[in-house]
């Protein structure tokens, strides 16, 4: 009997191809692994959930974005920064006097539904304490023009995909005044935006498109705002 040596054996090309297949695919798998682990998991189609927060131009977050936090973290509002079943859209509309206004809109296995509120603030404790008072303007509602209409329409002025103020070039944002801070949270996804003085900056089309949403949402809803931002 003519016996070939192991190591050729081992070393033929058919061979030689199946072990470096296998090698390449495990360490692929090993890698792919060790990438997804890095990033909260939220459904089996997601491979990573992505966090957009709102840094101004001093590359830290925004005083609005911590005045958002910390009404979401005293219980008043749910967290969205973690992600929301199907999708949540929260705008708050933040004045230059201790009274703010948020609108919540999502959906859930329920369908869509809309929320209104009003938020009060007053300082005790020779201002060391803060107080804060949510009212609920309305319960949940519908659109005048129904909800396919609204969606569309909202959708279409680009609501989820909206840039920061701050990286706009030529938006003029000042340090005070009335703003807009605007969540966004998906499976996927969490994002916060802020714009300021959107009136002054209405020759930009995404100052422009925000401000056709909260006339949008104004109108279909009949919530109307303590004063335009």
């Amino acid at each position: 009997m003519n016996l070939q040596p192991l190591s050729s054996s081992i070393c033929s090309k058919p061979f030689r191809f199946v072990f470096l297949v296998l090698f390449f695919c495990n360490c692929t798998a090993q890698k792919t692994k060790k990438n997804a682990a890095t990033y909260p998991v939220f459904d089996s189609d997601t491979a990573i959930f992505k966090k957009d927060n709102f840094i101004n131009r001093f590359g830290n977050y925004d005083p609005i974005y911590l005045f958002v936090k910390n009404d979401v973290e005293r219980g008043k509002f749910r967290v969205l920064e973690h992600g929301y079943d199907s999708i949540a859209i929260r705008l708050w509309y933040t004045y230059a006097e201790p009274k703010a206004q948020v609108v919540e809109l999502r959906k859930d296995s329920n369908g869509w539904s809309a929320e209104f509120f009003t938020i009060k603030r007053h300082q005790e404790n020779n201002g060391k304490d803060t107080i804060v008072t949510v009212i609920r303007d309305t319960v949940i509602q519908n659109p005048k023009s129904g909800w396919d209409f609204f969606k569309q329409k909202i959708f279409a002025l680009n609501i989820t995909d909206l840039p920061n103020a701050d990286d706009i070039n030529g938006y003029d944002t000042p340090m005070d005044g009335h703003s807009v801070s605007l969540e966004i949270a998906t499976k996927k996804f969490y994002r916060l935006r802020w714009y300021s003085a959107i009136k002054a900056n209405i020759q930009i089309k995404e100052a422009k498109a925000l401000n056709d949403i909260m006339n949008l949402i104004e109108y279909e809803f009949g919530e109307i705002r303590i004063k335009k931002i």
